[in-house]
């Protein structure tokens, strides 16, 4: 008698949450990248649910009113998660660009480069929001 084979199901994991809508600071995400992004940016704030990671703002987090960023597409959150993500790598990497011109520069060699930035400190930020 043949058998018919079936594919074994992963199961999800599920992540209890206090709200169903809300976000909350109990939903944080512990994954390096985004503790580092959020000790660069303390005004967001990356939290899980039971649909992965996204992006809010601290002022959502436990205020009792339904949080956009949790309850938009899974596409435009991930994307906008992304895109945070990747423009901070793309801060890092400047920074310490700038930083080893500066050293370059001390000795004479090359200039600073920060002609295109208006503080090397505070680089300038897209609103990552408005996708």
């Amino acid at each position: 008698m043949a058998y018919k084979q079936t594919a074994k199901k992963e199961k999800k994991v599920y992540i209890e949450t206090p709200s169903t809508c809300g976000s909350h600071a109990s939903m944080r995400s512990t994954e390096d990248t985004h503790v580092a992004y959020m000790e660069a940016h303390p005004d967001r704030v990356i939290l899980q649910d039971n649909d992965g990671f996204y992006i809010t703002e601290t002022k959502a987090l436990d205020n009792g009113i339904c949080d956009y960023n949790r309850r938009d597409n899974l596409d435009k959150r991930s994307k906008r998660l992304k895109y945070a993500l990747k423009f901070y790598d793309m801060q890092l990497k400047a920074m310490t660009k700038l930083k080893q011109d500066k050293l370059t520069d001390t000795m004479g060699d090359k200039n600073t480069g920060a002609e295109f930035m208006d503080d090397p400190l505070q680089p300038k930020c897209v609103d990552m929001y408005h996708l």
